[in-house]
């Protein structure tokens, strides 16, 4: 006699009664004496295959198993909603998607909020980091100066010298610099400091992330952002929580050290 539940929550999913060893067996897959072969770059690859033909005799119950299945799914795919640790945004839904950065930024910038991304603008800053609600916690940014972000910027030139690369950095720090100098912004309780990778400062990075530092009374949080702060919610892309962080935080953590150099701050201001 078996039953097969699940724990959390709770819910039986089948019983049976009968042979178990004659049940058992049909439905394991076998595995074929064939194995599939193939060749990848000069190297024989070889797989053993098995059986898809797992029908069982018993008296499984296939349409409450997928019952509960799809309920279950459904139920915690809204959950995952609700916490934005998954979420996933179609095209020209930027308001909605950017309001659920600033509400994550807003709930759990305690210990302080990073922004990762190698598109980011000092325009991106303003419309997603100064949303912090927290005093005087370390607000830091790294985005990236290379020919990919150029292409979104400015009209690249290949056979340019390093002369002219390094006005042209001038002119693009100068530029967010000056953004985030407006008058107009009182940069109350902010303490916040931008950087950017170019040149041999650093490493190139690609993917993009939403960091929340730990304490000692709390872990830290990452949350993968899918696309660049720029084109948020303009396109097809997912919002997800990162299920180990810390490794993420310390990469963060590492190249923010090796950027440490007055090349590389694009603007920095405490109160």
């Amino acid at each position: 006699h078996i039953k097969v539940w699940r724990k959390e929550p709770s819910l039986i999913l089948t019983t049976f009664s009968g042979s178990y060893i004659r049940e058992f067996i049909s439905t394991i897959g076998i595995v074929s004496p064939e194995p599939r072969l193939f060749e990848v770059e000069g190297e024989m690859q070889k797989v053993d295959i098995s059986s898809s033909d797992k029908r069982t005799r018993g008296k499984t119950d296939a349409s409450y198993t997928t019952y509960i299945n799809n309920n279950l799914y459904d139920a915690e795919k809204k959950q995952l909603e609700k916490r934005l640790a998954f979420k996933q945004y179609k095209n020209f839904i930027s308001d909605v998607a950017l309001d659920d950065i600033r509400k994550l930024i807003g709930e759990k910038d305690k210990n302080g909020v990073y922004l990762w991304d190698p598109y980011l603008s000092s325009l991106d800053i303003l419309k997603t980091l100064y949303y912090s609600k927290t005093a005087n916690v370390k607000i830091r940014a790294i985005g990236a100066f290379n020919k990919d972000v150029r292409r979104i910027y400015e009209t690249e030139n290949e056979d340019e010298n390093p002369v002219e690369f390094l006005e042209k950095l001038k002119e693009y720090i100068n530029k967010n610099k000056c953004i985030l100098e407006n008058p107009n912004h009182n940069n109350y309780g902010l303490n916040l400091e931008f950087r950017i990778q170019h040149s041999s400062f650093g490493w190139a990075f690609h993917d993009r992330f939403l960091i929340f530092p730990s304490s000692k009374l709390r872990r830290s949080q990452v949350y993968s952002l899918g696309t660049s702060i720029n084109s948020y919610g303009n396109n097809h892309h997912i919002l997800q929580e990162v299920s180990h962080p810390q490794p993420v935080v310390d990469a963060f953590n590492e190249l923010w050290e090796k950027l440490n150099h007055p090349e590389c701050l694009v603007w920095k201001h405490s109160k």
